[in-house]
């Protein structure tokens, strides 16, 4: 039986989880639309999905929503910190708490599923990033989920891990080069590769401003 005040906090937090997450989406579109209509749904019948045990289904079509109408990886991160800041005190408020930082984390996970890499150096710096997420999730889940939950979760996370060092080896190494002299990303691409073409691929993977305006020390793929 959940009593008044423990009800009345869950349903705050999981308020200030949806906030969270329509932060930076666009509002414009089918989309957006769409996920402002999902959401009001949601907040207007939030005590009835209570009662009907139906509430997490509902809360987690908010975050497919999301995703749909163009949450990001930044924004996902945005919920599962804002989540990590609750300090609710009855059972449910945790369970909500708990509950936003792993919908959020199961939507990065697809997000990153359908991404296409074209560097090493890319894939490397999202394992990086997501062997953070995965190791502060653990700290924060591994008292409130059950057994299989929480196998559940480590099981994502390894799946997510095991995607991207395949991804990696499947892309070409990065090599480092020393320049005799500064050149443009045209220029050294010709050089390069002796394709012109994949000068915009130079420009992105050495994080250059300007085209014409190459350092001497540069990053390119071997291949």
């Amino acid at each position: 039986m959940i009593f008044h005040k423990e009800l009345r906090e869950a349903l705050a937090v999981i308020d200030r989880m949806l906030d969270a997450l329509q932060k930076g989406i666009p509002t414009r579109g089918t989309a957006g639309v769409e996920l402002r209509r999902v959401i009001g749904n949601f907040q207007a019948h939030e005590i009835e999905l209570v009662e009907k045990f139906t509430i997490g289904t509902e809360l987690f079509a908010c975050f497919e929503q999301a995703r749909l109408a163009g949450a990001t990886l930044d924004t996902l991160k945005g919920v599962r910190l804002a989540m990590m800041a609750e300090q609710p005190v009855f059972d449910f408020g945790k369970c909500a708490k708990l509950t936003g930082m792993v919908f959020s984390f199961v939507e990065q996970c697809t997000l990153i599923s359908k991404m296409t890499f074209v560097s090493r150096f890319d894939v490397e710096a999202m394992i990086t990033r997501m062997n953070d997420v995965i190791e502060s999730l653990k700290l924060e889940v591994a008292e409130l989920l059950d057994g299989m939950d929480y196998q559940a979760m480590t099981m994502l996370a390894a799946t997510l891990i095991h995607h991207l060092a395949a991804t990696e080896r499947r892309l070409p190494q990065i090599v480092g080069y020393v320049m005799p002299t500064i050149r443009t990303s045209l220029s050294l691409a010709n050089y390069l590769y002796g394709d012109g073409a994949r000068s915009d691929e130079l420009i992105m993977e050495n994080k250059i401003i300007h085209p014409a305006f190459f350092t001497r020390n540069i990053r390119a793929l071997s291949r």
